[in-house]
């Protein structure tokens, strides 16, 4: 393996890791992560993780690029310093000289994996986001039509609000607590019959 198929086991390890790890505090909102940019003061955060590219875009100032460019700009470090870096803290055991070794591989293998176990669960929160959309907006239709008085208007009502907590939660989860909804909607009977017929 050569030094650039190097830097592509580095660029696969997840942006938002790597960014924690060195200290950059990071809150999700949707389905990215965001953080104060590293070139400028920031009142609000204006630099975005996108998880899907591995990659992070500054929407203040233009700063963009992968997990090396990042480390480089957060420490001055050129492009090949910066791999070290992240080879040495992260225990990559990649011999920038030559090929991977054992451990090395076994990490990229790993790297991979989750990433695409990541990348499923997020399409999987993405369907089920959508699919709970529509019923939402069949449940409030059908309660503007409704009066009070109607026997099913409770029921109606408290579908309504048990649909916006599941949206809200799904929407805003992180990764672990993903995996524990899909594990309880799967595992509902209620659930799963809905989201069937959505194709989910």
């Amino acid at each position: 393996m050569n030094k650039m198929d190097n830097f592509s086991v580095v660029r696969e390890i997840p942006i938002v890791e790597i960014a924690q790890y060195y200290g950059i505090e990071t809150h999700k909102k949707g389905a990215h992560w965001w953080a104060n940019c590293v070139e400028h003061e920031d009142k609000t955060p204006s630099l975005r993780f996108n998880t899907n590219t591995n990659r992070f875009c500054c929407y203040s100032c233009g700063l963009n690029g992968s997990s090396i460019d990042l480390v480089s700009k957060m420490f001055g470090l050129n492009i090949l310093d910066s791999v070290k870096k992240i080879n040495s803290d992260f225990g990559l055991g990649l011999d920038l000289e030559g090929a991977l070794d054992q451990k090395g591989i076994s990490k990229l293998k790993e790297i991979r994996r989750q990433r695409e176990a990541q990348k499923l669960l997020h399409q999987w929160r993405d369907r089920t986001y959508n699919t709970l959309c529509l019923y939402h907006r069949v449940v409030y239709g059908a309660l503007q039509g409704m009066k009070p008085s109607n026997e099913y208007y409770r029921q109606t009502v408290e579908n309504q609000a048990y649909l916006e907590y599941m949206l809200d939660t799904v929407q805003f989860a992180d990764n672990d607590s993903l995996k524990q909804i899909k594990a309880q909607i799967e595992g509902d009977s209620r659930w799963t019959t809905l989201l069937r017929v959505e194709g989910i």
